[in-house]
């Protein structure tokens, strides 16, 4: 049995709880978030005392909470994260400590299964649509931070798109769209993935965690190599 800590209680908090419920190889140990009114909450700062009662740390938080996965990391906790807008110095320090507490990691931009394999299609069709002008189109919910989104610019870097060829649009409550344009020749050809909830992606963390399992080997690694992609 796999014990996880939540980091952060927002929506996607409660979506991977509710996905851990219906696990018989996962349960929920710790729940840490700021506001400690809420039943059961640890706070931050307390998280160092409740280290020995758990596995592995998920956290799609905020990259402002980097200094906890270090922590975590150096004491030998396996982490899966899905917090994006994180900067170059945050994940090299992950690394370091990941590394230096003989931990595990899988870091993503996204825990959809169907984007991963998406992520696939679309370096087959780089090579097919060589010459194709592209352009890539994402929406997101009015709240998420960063744009373009993690997402987004790991669809970029596999087709070499220039960032002025992405294209975000943040409104209302929409989970996650993604879609690759290649237009040439009078033909237009689309690429594109629609979350039509957070399930999808709590689904993949827990999966994350639970692969996480039986690994120290200090590495970090990709949600694809968990799904057996690469």
């Amino acid at each position: 049995m796999i014990k996880i800590c939540i980091l952060g209680y927002g929506k996607m908090g409660r979506a991977i709880q509710e996905e851990i419920a219906a696990h018989t190889d996962a349960k929920v140990t710790v729940i840490v978030d700021r506001d400690t009114t809420l039943p059961g909450m640890v706070a931050p700062e307390k998280l160092a005392s409740r280290l020995s009662d758990f596995d592995v740390l998920v956290d799609f938080s905020s990259a402002l909470s980097n200094p906890i996965l270090v922590e975590c990391a150096k004491a030998g906790k396996k982490l899966v994260v899905g917090t994006t807008a994180r900067t170059v110095a945050q994940d090299a320090e992950l690394a370091a400590a990941v590394k230096a507490g003989k931990s595990s990691a899988v870091i993503a931009p996204n825990f959809s299964v169907g984007m991963n394999a998406l992520f696939c299609l679309l370096k087959q069709a780089d090579g097919l649509l060589a010459g194709y002008d592209r352009e890539i189109v994402e929406e997101h919910h009015n709240q998420k931070k960063d744009a373009p989104s993690g997402t987004a610019k790991k669809l970029a870097s596999i087709i070499s798109l220039d960032p002025s060829k992405v294209h975000a649009i943040r409104a209302g409550e929409i989970f996650g769209e993604h879609e690759i344009i290649f237009a040439a020749n009078g033909e237009v050809v689309r690429l594109s993935h629609s979350a039509l909830s957070r399930r999808c992606f709590a689904n993949g963390a827990v999966r994350a965690a639970v692969w996480l399992g039986s690994k120290s080997d200090g590495k970090i690694h990709s949600f694809s190599e968990v799904l057996g992609f690469e």
